[in-house]
């Protein structure tokens, strides 16, 4: 099974196999990916030869769709979505029939989250060389795809704003680049960004954010927690992260907590708790206000969020909204 760094190198190549099975939990390369693909296949009247289709409602579509000839053009493009979700024994068998025998004017372009390799159709998919997996990247490989990102630009960065991004996106490269954007914008054309503007653009901004959103949630005030809930979400943060700031500031303020509790100096406690310098008196004071019991309730309730955006079928806007009532009444 190859990655993404070798699927990128295929398409750059010319190298590209008939049928490409492209998954991962980060969304960012499957998406560059699909486009890197789109954009090589599809050189000549791409209007007649390129084809979308979902793997969940239209099964049957993709290998007629796949068998089509191109029109003015060498290649033409089926591009599936949700293509984990292509289910049904006439469907699968006709798709691993295809694998075996790809159309050679073809490219089948299969898009999905996941990838399950006990089927008869992953491992015809494995047996072809067409698996490519999109995988989060660990800190160093982000800093170097990002890295090479601003080079192409003719951006330069301080090596502290890589540490103002994880501590505020963790390994969700998708928020690193839009970070990096706003900072580049602000900066200016070939500019140098310091650690100062990340922190100004970025952590700050978003760290008081996130804990404006937590002080609302342990005092219950429903409209603020609405309007900031929305505010955020405009801001394209998704809800799968901010229930993890959330819970990741409700466990600082549970470190602050107890050594009020039990009645330690409770600076002494802000570094080990993660807690930004500047952020200090804020979380302090918010300790002050609540209690251990209404922390460790929101915590739990803050988990059982988590685990219902990562399995529920309801959207996560519906689900993350359901999770704020459900911390507030805890």
């Amino acid at each position: 099974m190859a990655d993404y760094f070798a699927l990128k190198n295929a398409v750059e190549k010319g190298t590209l196999p008939p049928v490409v099975y492209v998954y991962g939990e980060e969304p960012y390369l499957v998406s560059d990916a699909v486009q890197a693909i789109k954009k090589a296949v599809l050189t000549r009247a791409p209007d007649f030869n390129f084809t979308e289709l979902d793997g969940k409602e239209a099964p049957d579509k993709i290998v007629p769709a796949a068998d089509m000839l191109p029109m003015m053009a060498d290649r033409r493009l089926v591009y599936v979505r949700k293509a984990d979700e292509i289910k049904g024994d006439g469907p699968i068998d006709r798709l691993l029939a295809y694998v075996e025998r790809p159309a050679p004017t073809t490219v089948l372009l299969l898009a999905a989250q996941s990838f399950d390799a006990r089927t008869k159709l992953s491992k015809a998919l494995q047996k072809a060389g067409a698996v490519f997996q999109c995988a989060q990247m660990k800190r160093h490989d982000l800093e170097s795809f990002v890295s090479r990102r601003l080079k192409e630009e003719g951006t330069s960065v301080a090596s502290e704003v890589y540490d103002v991004l994880f501590d505020a996106y963790g390994q969700d490269l998708s928020q690193w680049l839009l970070a990096i954007e706003r900072m580049s914008l602000y900066a200016g054309p070939g500019a140098r960004i310091e650690a100062e503007v990340a922190e100004a653009l970025v952590f700050r901004t978003r760290t008081e954010s996130i804990f404006a959103l937590t002080d609302a949630l342990l005092a219950g005030k429903t409209a603020r927690v609405l309007a900031l809930s929305e505010e955020l979400l405009a801001q394209k943060e998704a809800p799968l992260a901010m229930v993890g700031l959330c819970a990741r500031q409700i466990r600082q303020l549970l470190i602050l907590r107890e050594a009020m509790d039990r009645g330690e100096p409770v600076r002494d406690h802000v570094r080990t708790a993660g807690i930004p310098p500047f952020a200090a008196d804020k979380y302090i004071a918010s300790a002050k206000q609540t209690t251990l019991e209404t922390l460790k309730r929101a915590q739990k309730k803050l988990a059982d969020a988590d685990f219902r955006l990562k399995s529920s079928p309801l959207g996560d806007g519906a689900t993350w909204f359901h999770a704020l009532w459900e911390v507030m009444a805890a």
